[in-house]
């Protein structure tokens, strides 16, 4: 009778509960007829003795992370189908005889384990070992190959998976799927719009601006590109403000995340919440997400805009072979395939522009030639260092860190093990003679190599290609990007103004300059207004020197040449609207 209640009347784990039940037994089979009263008086309560295990020895079998993932999945889903309590589901799994088809890809499995087991692979670690979680998945069908949820050997079997149980912050990885994706769809941004990269806020007391971005500096007017490439936190703010929190929370909840908190008050009297732009645009979430559910969350970029729910098994039968749970492909279109392929686009020059923050630690782009698109993500306090990266037939997503929130010292790690991975699973791929894709393809809805003004968003002018800016250094002002058939750009840039400077004296010749014709040329600059940039208190702005704007009849132009030839403009109020130069002598000064 012990199979009505496995553990409650195991004989190692509960002797006395066995001993009771047994007792109960022989009653019942004394009253039946079944044994005689000497043989119930010769076994009641006489103590039970097991075998001492001396032919035998026993070993648990410890399960990879993917099979712990796997029999959490079908507790989890026969409890929900069901209705059975945490308990009769366990048993179920563990003594009921069940035929599970899971979804794992064994090769794939060995290929990150032998990664994550061998610190050959392993960024440079000195004192306590950091830890680190990968999820490996199939966009396609949601299919989950490979799961591994930590560094190092695996000792016991359901123990902590950090895959699938701990809950991170993901910071900046959240950006594409959070803000740009959405904006993208929603025609606030094409695949070439030019952005402003300005603070948002200013707080007067301490005479900070926020968001900050890393390296606290401001480039002014960049292209979207460049914004995701260098992960900009001023973009990805004010996306978000521009497409509303509520709706940027709502579309990511959307994705499958379980870990979102609307509003929630704490034991201390502190309200939480993750609809904000901080935590909506930047990753700092109040409980972070799993590495399972941010896997899943990028399937839907990677898929062409369909998401792909993430999961472990397909199919569960009982001992009899009948179906008890069937856990079908689940999709879903979420953003149309142009929005798809702009935002795959972009994302691959994080990993090959010139700027990306992932340029130099990805490898197989360059050594075995397979495109890859990626969000890199680390919090303010490198504590959590996130690479969100697929190629086109694969997705992986690492978390990387200490599970004691220690600072990480190189925000490289996470893209450096999925580099180790996925290099593996390709060299073994190109081995075994297995077909897989290099580039990806563009649906007919897109248009490629599109030249565009990274100022405007718009054809490059003359004005554009003599850009001072970029003449000087600047971040490059014509560039060329992925663009919806719909919104190719047609309008010329009216974002650049073409005006003589004098290029011995560094300043603009305006009437009434004496600049010798010999040291003359035509520039453009950065046309600009009150309703474009006005800025709180004195920021420094990396294009500020190089912009202008239209002037009143009968200004009179500054003597000053620390400022720009349109500062008479200003008052005391809004004296650095436009932001200030680190230069001491701006290249838009009066000459």
């Amino acid at each position: 009778s012990i199979g009505k209640w496995p553990i409650n009347y195991d004989p190692i784990i509960n002797p006395q509960n066995n001993l009771e039940r047994r007792n109960l037994v022989l009653k019942l089979m004394l009253e039946q007829g079944k044994i005689t009263q000497e043989q119930f008086n010769e076994s009641y309560d006489t103590p039970i003795t097991l075998a001492d295990g001396t032919d035998e020895e026993y070993s648990e079998t410890v399960h990879s992370y993917y099979i712990d993932a796997v029999m959490d999945d079908v507790i989890a889903d026969l409890m929900a189908k069901y209705g059975y309590d945490k308990t009769t589901a366990s048993n179920m799994l563990y003594s009921g005889g069940l035929q599970i088809v899971t979804c794992l890809d064994p090769e794939i499995q060995s290929d990150a384990e032998e990664v994550y087991t061998n610190k050959d692979y392993w960024p440079e670690n000195k004192g306590m070992q950091a830890q680190s979680a990968i999820c490996i998945m199939e966009p396609k069908t949601g299919n989950l190959l490979a799961i591994v949820g930590g560094l190092g050997e695996k000792k016991e079997s359901r123990g902590f998976n950090r895959a699938t149980h701990a809950k991170r912050q993901c910071g900046s990885s959240i950006k594409p799927l959070s803000v740009y994706a959405p904006a993208i769809e929603s025609g606030l941004y094409t695949g070439g719009d030019a952005v402003d990269d300005i603070p948002q806020g200013y707080n007067e007391e301490t005479n900070e601006h926020w968001p900050s971005n890393a390296g606290r500096s401001y480039k002014g007017k960049v292209s979207l590109d460049y914004a995701i490439q260098t992960s900009l936190n001023t973009i990805a703010v004010i996306t978000c403000n521009k497409l509303g929190i509520d709706n940027v929370f709502e579309n990511l909840l959307s994705y499958g995340y379980t870990t979102l908190v609307e509003s929630k008050k704490l034991d201390n009297g502190l309200i939480v919440s993750d609809k904000g732009a901080s935590p909506l645009a930047l990753g700092g979430l109040t409980y972070g997400v799993t590495v399972r559910e941010h896997t899943q969350a990028y399937a839907t970029l990677a898929n062409n805009g369909i998401t792909s729910k993430a999961r472990t098994y397909s199919v569960v039968r009982d001992s009899r072979g009948r179906v008890i749970l069937s856990n079908d492909e689940q999709h879903e279109v979420k953003y149309s395939e142009a929005t798809a392929a702009i935002m795959t686009n972009l994302l691959t020059n994080v990993v090959s522009g010139s700027n990306g923050t992932a340029r130099r630690s990805i490898t197989i782009d360059d050594e075995l030639g397979i495109k890859v698109a990626a969000k890199t993500g680390t919090t303010n306090d490198n504590k959590d260092v996130y690479f969100c990266g697929y190629t086109p037939d694969l997705l992986g997503c690492v978390w990387y860190g200490y599970d004691n929130n220690k600072t990480v010292s190189d925000s490289k790690s996470a893209a450096i093990l999925w580099d180790a991975v996925f290099t593996k699973i390709y060299e073994r791929y190109e081995d075994s003679g297995v077909k897989f894709s290099k580039e990806f393809t563009l649906p007919p809805s897109v248009v490629a190599n599109v030249e565009y003004c990274t100022v405007s968003g718009k054809k490059p002018t003359e004005a554009c290609r003599r850009d001072l800016y970029d003449m000087q250094g600047g971040s490059g002002c014509i560039a060329t990007g992925v663009f919806s058939i719909y919104n190719v750009p047609t309008e010329e840039c009216d974002a650049h103004v073409m005006v003589k400077w004098d290029q011995v004296t560094g300043g603009i010749c305006v009437d009434g300059c004496s600049c010798p014709m010999e040291n003359i040329i035509e520039v453009g600059l950065r046309k600009i207004t009150l309703d474009d940039r006005n800025i709180e208190g004195k920021a420094y702005i990396g294009d500020s020197q190089y912009t202008c704007t239209d002037l009143p009849v009968g200004y009179i132009y500054p003597t000053d040449p620390d400022v720009p030839y349109y500062q008479n403009l200003f008052t005391e109020e809004n004296e650095y609207a436009f932001g200030i130069s680190t230069s001491t002598r701006p290249a838009n000064r009066v000459c």
